[in-house]
């Protein structure tokens, strides 16, 4: 009795042969699933019969009628659902029937079911080394195994993508893998294909960034430390709002410093050889603030070009398309700053396939041929990014002189995320880095001119404040010599006065003195306070 699992996982027991042996060169074992959906069953009689009556159902063990089905040895059903059959079939001889055969045949076209890719610690990660963790189930015939590539969508890494096209294609993992080296920053496709008992696969695609731990830059901005990203739009507005305040400190810092200097040379440089030379540093220092400030709108209107630069179509390059009749692997949300890459399956292994990428814009067709792997499957990657735009793929399979019909038709588009100047490939993401880098330098450019002028301007106003200071202690020297006089004068008066009366020339003299040493004392003091308003304006 030969045992059998039926759907629900209970064991069916079939009796042994006993009328024609049966044998299927389509699900030649009855204890494994085959994702054929056509079963050819043959049979053969070691004795002359006259007829065969069969039937193909879901019981175990069934009797056939006693009606002839004919003399033919084979009998083949297409279209067959999921699931387990049993094929009965009885011969007969001398106007009698024999016993029946039963023969199960196990039918699983379904691929497992849909499943995620979780990267740990998350899809964008500074881990060099993330874990991919994945799994599914199969309602029929089970898992069987896990595949999966890591495949570098970064242009720098040139020589790994042309390696895809010619090294193994993918590796058998468990549910869980851990890449062996630790990868470069960058961009890539984990795939991973499910394979359940009957050959059928599902493939599943996880795009992961693995950036910088502190700041890195993407299409979306710049992520500070994987915590939060600051979109690019606000950091150039930020940017010119920051410059355009720069710009306005620096002016009021260099009016300053040019005021104080005014000022402190105002009563030092009387000299004309001086005076003829100040003027003609004056002059120069105007030329270099005029030429200063042609350079930051040089800067700004620059900037504003690069971000309103047209995306203006670059000269056609080679593209090489992929090999399969059945294309099942193909990058997905691709751009043109990244790899394209591409894989899939034939029947024959160790054959020819030619693929054909059109391009949809000027038509033009480039074709590639590619070997397959000892189980037929082939996987290519692009060692450069393609031009933007829609493309259709195709391919052949070739053996000798014979060529497959076509396969199936893929659309591809392709989007812009990138600059082309000749032979370089600038993103727009490093554009807007480049853009934040200009922004960077104008600030620091203008902040050091800020603190220039602002360190001068101190220095010079401190200078001009000794000055001041000693100025005023002149004066008041001044106005203690010239109070003694006045008084030593008077003094001389008023002794006279106590010997003798004074005269009308000497009492008009003392009225003098007496006017002098008044408007002595208004003139120091207008003085002491135009000293003050000075020092409190310089």
């Amino acid at each position: 009795v030969r045992r059998m699992s039926g759907q629900d996982g209970s064991s069916l027991g079939l009796p042994a042969p006993a009328g024609p042996i049966v044998t299927s060169e389509t699900h030649p074992s009855q204890d494994e699933w085959y994702k054929a959906r056509t079963a050819i069953l043959s049979w053969t009689n070691d004795y002359p019969v006259t007829g065969y009556s069969y039937v193909l159902n879901k019981e175990p063990v069934d009797i056939p009628d006693n009606i002839s089905d004919g003399i033919n040895t084979e009998v083949s059903y297409k279209n067959l659902a999921d699931g387990i059959y049993y094929f009965h079939i009885k011969a007969l001889r001398n106007g009698e029937w024999g016993g029946t055969t039963h023969f199960g045949l196990k039918i699983d076209s379904s691929p497992p079911a849909d499943f995620k890719i979780n990267v740990l610690p998350s899809a964008r990660t500074t881990s060099r080394f993330p874990v991919i963790d994945f799994t599914t189930t199969d309602a029929l015939s089970g898992i069987s195994h896990y595949e999966l590539r890591i495949v570098s969508l970064s242009t720098k890494d040139v020589k790994a993508a042309e390696g895809m096209s010619t090294d193994g294609f993918f590796i058998e993992v468990q549910s869980r893998y851990i890449p062996d080296t630790e990868l470069e920053l960058g961009d890539y496709d984990v795939i991973v294909r499910a394979y359940d008992n009957a050959g059928n696969d599902r493939e599943v695609t996880k795009r992961v960034n693995i950036v910088s731990p502190i700041l890195t830059s993407s299409r979306q901005g710049v992520n500070v430390m994987n915590i939060f990203v600051v979109p690019w739009l606000v950091l150039i507005i930020v940017g010119l709002l920051l410059l355009a305040l720069m710009i306005y400190l620096s002016i009021l810092a260099a009016r300053a410093h040019r005021d104080v200097s005014s000022r402190r040379m105002e009563g030092a440089l009387q000299d004309p050889v001086i005076k003829k030379r100040l003027e003609e540093l004056q002059k120069r220092k105007q030329k270099f603030r005029e030429l200063s400030h042609k350079v930051a709108a040089f800067v700004l209107v620059a900037s504003a070009l690069m971000l309103g630069v047209s995306h203006g179509t670059a000269k056609a390059q080679e593209v090489v398309a992929l090999p399969p009749p059945i294309i099942t692997t193909i990058s997905k949300d691709i751009s043109n700053d990244q790899l394209f890459y591409v894989g899939g399956q034939t029947d024959i292994a160790d054959a020819e396939v030619t693929i054909f990428l059109q391009n949809l814009q000027d038509g033009q067709v480039v074709s590639n041929t590619i070997k397959t792997d000892h189980k037929g499957d082939w996987f290519y990657a692009n060692p450069e990014p393609l031009l933007k735009g829609r493309y259709l793929l195709w391919a052949q399979t070739s053996i000798g002189s014979q060529s497959s019909p076509p396969s199936p038709q893929k659309d591809i588009n392709v989007t812009q995320t990138a600059l082309q100047l000749g032979s370089s490939r600038l993103s727009y993401e490093t554009m807007y880095l480049l853009f934040a880098i200009i922004l960077f330098i104008a600030l620091l450019a203008l902040g050091s001119y800020t603190a220039y002028h602002l360190f001068h301007g101190r220095r010079k106003r401190k200078e001009l404040m000794h000055e001041v200071e000693e100025a005023d202690a002149v004066i008041k020297e001044g106005f203690v010599t010239l109070h003694e006089d006045l008084a030593a004068e008077l003094d001389v008066i008023h002794r006279a006065r106590l010997n003798k009366t004074l005269t009308i020339q000497e009492k008009e003299r003392e009225k003098h003195l007496l006017d002098d040493l008044e408007e002595v004392e208004k003139f120091i003091k207008k003085e002491f306070h135009d000293v003050e308003l000075k020092s409190r304006t310089v």
